[in-house]
């Protein structure tokens, strides 16, 4: 009699990606989705709006086209206009014609909008397409949204376990429940899922700015103006200026690839190795006092200043931004699962490991 060969834990993991990651089934019901809505969108007219605008454009970002995405991923998608708007006030009409739309043509009916939220740092409509069960979060002039997708996604391309360990720290944070609206985010477990790979592993910094100014003399320089509460309709006081040049050569990045170390580990050995590094209060991360920051190569790593933000950290376009902000106050002993889940993964406990990547 012939024995089968026992599931091994990196057998399962692999597995578990492959199901869990976003299917082209599930892709293309989501494009057909979008297609609708886009529709509905440009039923929309923005010229009767004050100031009125003419020369609009549209754009999809976020886990859907950077990589990680799962087959639960809703669709971030965002107007973008040629010139400056409150987004308020543009929203708030948006909404409203969204509403007269659908309330007077049956062929939009089947998306339903579910909240408004306006006292978030960008606004957003979440709107529900009911017949394929797509959710869209509708935002405007969220151009850094758009080129962030980009960037995780060149990160989750450079190896296969960037893309496989990211997609997986998103299941296993939601199954235990860290990842949610008051804690950790997806994008704050995928940050600090590239800024160990970069510290641990030797993954490349793809906008260390010294490299870029020595292979290219340009910089994408952008300018970008968000209102604030109080500001006027026509002004807005929130204003900066970011590079959003990255690394894309791709000659460049293979000869980079060659110092990293991510392949000669397994893809359990990494996600015990991140939860070791990221365990409170013993972790590298917190003996080191560092900041999660994927855009600054190792030796220009800041230290935290007095802070009692455990995770703090700096968005790859938005350095003022927050992304670990609303983990803050966080209860320790809900931290204790990266220990725990180190151990299990550490002790090669498979129906262990099953349980704690399980909803």
């Amino acid at each position: 009699m012939i024995q089968q060969n026992e599931e091994s834990i990196d057998d399962y993991l692999i597995k578990l990606y492959n199901e869990k990651k976003m299917s082209e089934e599930i892709k293309e019901k989501i494009m057909k989705s979008i297609e609708k809505f886009v529709k509905l969108l440009k039923q929309i007219n923005y010229k009767s709006l004050n100031p009125p605008l003419s020369k609009l454009y549209h754009s999809y970002f976020g886990s859907l086209l950077n990589g990680f995405g799962t087959q639960s991923s809703d669709v971030d998608y965002t107007i973008l206009t040629n010139s400056y708007v409150n987004e308020k006030q543009f929203l708030q009409f948006t909404k409203q014609e969204i509403e007269k739309i659908i309330k007077s043509n049956k062929t939009y009916q089947r998306f339903v909008i579910e909240r408004y939220v306006d006292s978030a740092r960008i606004p957003v409509i979440n709107i529900k397409d009911t017949i394929e069960n797509v959710e869209f979060d509708l935002c405007v002039n969220n151009i850094l949204g758009v080129i962030n997708t980009k960037l995780l996604n060149q990160y989750a391309n450079l190896h296969e376990y960037v893309k496989i360990g990211g997609i997986l720290l998103k299941i296993w944070g939601k199954a235990q429940k860290l990842i949610n609206q008051n804690d950790f985010s997806s994008y704050q477990i995928i940050l600090m899922w590239i800024s160990f790979l970069q510290r641990e592993h030797k993954l490349p910094v793809l906008q260390d700015q010294e490299y870029l100014r020595q292979r290219n003399d340009q910089s994408g320089k952008l300018q970008i103006a968000r209102a604030k509460p109080g500001d006027d309709i026509q002004t807005a006081s929130d204003r900066f200026t970011t590079d959003v040049s990255f690394l894309t050569d791709p000659e460049i990045i293979k000869q980079k690839m060659e110092q990293c170390t991510i392949g000669s580990s397994k893809i359990s050995e990494l996600l015990r190795d991140f939860w070791k590094f990221y365990q409170y209060p013993d972790g590298k991360f917190f003996k080191d006092e560092y900041i999660i920051s994927i855009h600054l190569p190792n030796h220009q790593l800041q230290k935290k200043w007095a802070t009692n933000n455990k995770f703090l950290t700096k968005d790859p376009f938005d350095i003022s931004h927050d992304p670990g902000q609303r983990v803050k106050n966080i209860e320790e002993r809900r931290l204790e699962i990266f220990e725990k889940s180190k151990i299990i993964m550490q002790k090669q406990l498979l129906q262990q490991v099953k349980d704690i990547f399980s909803q």
